[in-house]
């Protein structure tokens, strides 16, 4: 613990200097006094008194009665009357360094000195509404309304965050009015209301996205705009949207610059250290422009230069300049605005070294809090670089502490606890584990930290932090009375090294979860199936030999099984271990009407569910009917088809009588139900489907539903017109049915020139086949040979195709045809036929 001391001064006195310390007492360990100690000069404080010892925790109470009692005898904080001295200065840069420095000292005796000065000053005036707004004595809010209300960007901003820093509800809710005004039209609506205590995260994006659409022109004073209304959302929305905002531009670097003047004011830390990383990152490579612009100063329109050198050396050094002043003024927040200002560095961060410019010598708030302390390296202010003093000197030292003020980190080991969690560079973990190490506190500190805090140490890029989370959650976990809330978050974590955790303690408190439905299932609702795989294993032994845990479990399941999924997949170990361990209880619970309802409503896990509980319900054929099995039989989920299929295999007498439902399932998109179709059609008479329905199947275009048909019409050939079926046959237009139809053809067509002159067009198709098949042509060539020579008719109708086939361009196709042609002219001479016959030969 940081114990307090203060000098303080009384320009009238004889014993001018007088020292307020807390010394803790010889022997005690929770005992302290508070020291006077006063004298001429600092250098020599002869007289000391010692108040009555007190605990630790009325330190800060004794501390200021004893600096109430001083001030009383007239005695200033020392250098608080200088100050006000300046004040009084003809300079302006005197007056506004002065009223700085009093608001930082929070003077409550400079309040009417500012307040006389306020409304004569002009350049001075910011750092005086400021010094208002940081000692906080609420007599000053009259004039800080007042300048709330200018128009400059300047005057406004200062006096918005003094009111905010004097938690002026009244002054803030016409601020807030007022800068809702200012905004465009698209993000009114978005605007979070006041009364916001958390940041909501789908607010946050919508504001975001909507700031990203905006014109850069207009887009700058809306961040400005909605980071002073201030609400959680909107911050994070503004913190969100300047990360893709490019800072470097006319009309949005003024408004960065004042976002980041507003977060040192309000002592914002997440948001400076954010804004202070991406100003630092831009100016690595940017030199900035010039532009017309409005001054936020005075308000005149003049050229301006946009994000120069200067102006980003002068931002970077205020930065700085505000830890330091933190360190001196407020040194229990330095420790967590610095780790802040940390976290967000990363190895892109750093380039090649050269010479004695290290990786990282470009990193300005990197090397200042980090390396600060350190006697290593040489500092360039001009460039705000550092580089080694020597080649020697670039090992860093064991023992020796070379961060910005030690003795600050030390007091705040939970500001260590923030960068060892957040911080992806690893020299910034090995600073920060070190120095976490060191304080003492390390293990108390981990104690009294938060779940997602521990949980943030498996996310770090350094093994040893990750071994510290590990070690912390270890110790924390008791698989006798486990602590559930730690083992969900480590069962949901995205990082698999954190859910192996998870489910390593989940095994060793199996005893007590698997005995409780409710775990059971808040358990397989997770997303990551190797949990499920677990979760399964570990429950299904215990289920065997527990039918009231099954039904118990089985009304569990089957609640969450009814309701929608809350992500895609949520459901899917719920219904593995439904199919595996509770159908019998699940079947005691759901009717087939209730079965139905939960096919075309549920989520995939339960359709397969209630598809699998379906086929042993034989009462669903009446209930349901076949048309609606028909649909399910189709369904996308296999379960359902199945329990569709095991019903249409029991309904063989209704099928029966009305086949019409097996034609829809054989054009099925899914084989499996076509499959079924199938075995049902060869258990149904063939009366029952008719020489149209065997046509129905022989005319489909699926290869699978031909060779049905087939197999059907040759097992009942000797009962069909076979001339009709070679007939209607010819005319299908699919390649694979061509060999059956020709086997008809060869077998059943009848005698005589007009049935072989009908097939004209089905030989030629065949012929002209992209992909023949030789035998099938060869086969067609010889029946036709054979037809032709039965008679002069029929040798017409033969010779007639096959002078089509002459003309083909395929060499062994024309010369079978061409030898078919001579003997059909051999022997009817008087036919007319694409060859001539010479005495010597054909032609």
């Amino acid at each position: 613990m940081l114990l307090p001391s203060a000098r303080f001064y009384h320009p009238q006195a004889v014993e001018k200097v007088a020292v307020l310390t807390v010394q803790p007492v010889a022997g005690h360990a929770d005992a302290f006094v508070v020291r006077t100690q006063r004298g001429v000069v600092a250098r020599k404080l002869l007289h000391a008194a010692d108040s009555e010892p007190f605990p630790a925790a009325q330190t800060a109470e004794r501390f200021a009665a004893a600096e109430a009692a001083l001030k009383q005898q007239g005695y200033f904080r020392a250098g608080v009357h200088a100050l006000l001295h300046s004040l009084q200065s003809t300079n302006s840069l005197v007056r506004g360094r002065a009223a700085a420095r009093l608001g930082w000292l929070r003077s409550v005796d400079a309040v009417d000195a500012l307040l006389t000065r306020l409304p004569q000053a002009i350049d001075d005036a910011c750092p005086i509404v400021d010094a208002l707004g940081a000692i906080g004595d609420p007599r000053v809010v009259p004039a800080l309304r007042l300048q709330a209300e200018r128009k400059l960007l300047s005057r406004r901003r200062s006096a918005v965050e003094a009111l905010r820093n004097l938690n002026d509800a009244q002054g803030l809710a016409e601020a807030r009015q007022r800068a809702i005004e200012r905004l465009p039209d698209v993000l009114r609506p978005l605007v979070p209301s006041s009364g916001e205590a958390e940041p909501n995260s789908q607010a946050a994006a919508n504001l975001s996205a909507a700031l990203l659409k905006l014109e850069l022109s207009v887009r700058g004073l809306a961040l400005d705009t909605l980071y002073e209304i201030g609400t959680p959302s909107a911050v994070a929305a503004v913190r969100a949207a300047i990360r893709q905002t490019p800072l470097d531009r006319p009309h949005v670097w003024r408004y960065v610059k004042s976002i980041l003047k507003r977060s040192m004011l309000r002592h914002d830390h997440a948001t400076f250290g954010d804004v202070s990383h991406l100003i630092e990152v831009c100016a690595r490579t940017s030199t900035g422009t010039t532009a017309s612009v409005k001054s936020g100063y005075d308000g005149v329109q003049r050229t301006t230069p946009i994000f120069r050198p200067d102006t980003q050396r002068y931002v970077l050094r205020s930065t700085w300049r505000y830890l330091r002043m933190l360190a001196q003024h407020r040194p229990d927040a330095y420790a967590h605005a610095a780790a802040e200002a940390l976290i967000h560095y990363t190895a892109e961060d750093g380039r090649n070294p050269r010479r004695l410019h290290g990786t990282f010598s470009r990193c300005y708030m990197l090397h200042r809090i980090v390396w600060g302390g350190s006697r290593r390296f040489v500092y360039d202010d001009r460039r705000l670089c550092f580089r080694f003093r020597s080649a020697k000197q670039q090992a860093a030292p064991l023992d020796e502490r070379e961060e910005a003020y030690p003795e600050l980190w030390d007091a705040q080991p939970r500001a260590l606890l923030r960068v060892l969690g957040a911080a992806r560079l690893q020299e910034v973990q090995v600073f920060a584990l070190k120095t976490f190490l060191k304080t003492g506190k390390h293990r108390a500190t981990l104690a009294a930290a938060t779940l997602p805090e521990i949980l943030a140490l498996l996310q770090a890029p350094y093994q040893p932090t990750v071994a510290l989370g590990l070690e912390e959650i270890e110790r924390r976990f008791n698989p006798a009375q486990p602590d559930w809330t730690l083992l969900d978050l480590l069962l949901a974590d995205e990082r698999p090294a954190t859910r192996q955790l998870g489910m390593r303690f989940l095994r060793l408190c199996a005893a007590l979860w698997t005995r409780q439905p409710e775990r059971i299932v808040e358990f397989l609702g997770k997303p990551h199936p190797e949990l499920r795989e677990l979760v399964l294993e570990l429950v299904l032994p215990v289920l065997a030999g527990d039918a009231a845990l099954r039904r118990a479990l089985a009304e569990r399941v089957l609640a969450m099984l009814c309701q929608p999924e809350v992500t895609e997949g949520a459901h899917e170990g719920l219904g593995i271990l439904a199919r595996a361990a509770l159908q019998r209880e699940l079947a005691a619970l759901l009717d087939v009407p209730q079965l139905a309802d939960l096919i075309l409503r549920g989520s995939p896990a339960a359709q397969s569910l209630a598809g699998e509980l379906l086929q042993h319900r034989p009462e669903a054929i009446a209930e349901l009917g076949l048309e609606r099995l028909v649909a399910l039989a189709q369904h996308a989920v296999a379960a359902v088809r199945l329990g569709a299929h095991a019903l249409l295999r029991s309904a063989l007498e209704p099928l029966q009588r009305d086949p019409a439902p097996l034609f829809v399932l054989v054009e099925s998109d899914w084989p499996d139900t076509r499959q079924v179709a199938f075995d049902l059609l060869r258990r149904l008479d063939i009366a029952a489907l008719g020489f149209d329905g065997l046509l129905g199947l022989l005319d489909s275009n699926r290869v699978d539903v031909q060779d049905m048909g087939q197999e059907l019409a040759r097992q009942h050939l000797a009962c069909l017109p076979t001339a009709d079926l070679a007939e209607r046959l010819t005319q299908h237009p699919h390649p694979h049915m061509r060999a059956f139809a020709l086997q008809l053809v060869e077998q059943h067509l009848p005698t005589g020139h007009e049935p072989l002159a009908r097939l004209r067009r089905f030989f030629r198709t065949a012929f002209l086949d992209l992909r023949p098949r030789r035998a099938i042509k060869r086969r067609m060539v010889d029946f036709l040979l054979q037809r032709g020579l039965q008679d002069t008719r029929q040798a017409e109708a033969a010779a007639l195709i096959l002078g089509d086939v002459l003309r083909l361009h395929g060499r062994a196709d024309a010369e079978r045809a061409l030898e078919a042609l001579v003997r059909l002219k051999l022997a009817f001479p008087e036919i007319d036929a694409a060859v001539v016959l010479w005495p010597g030969g054909a032609a």
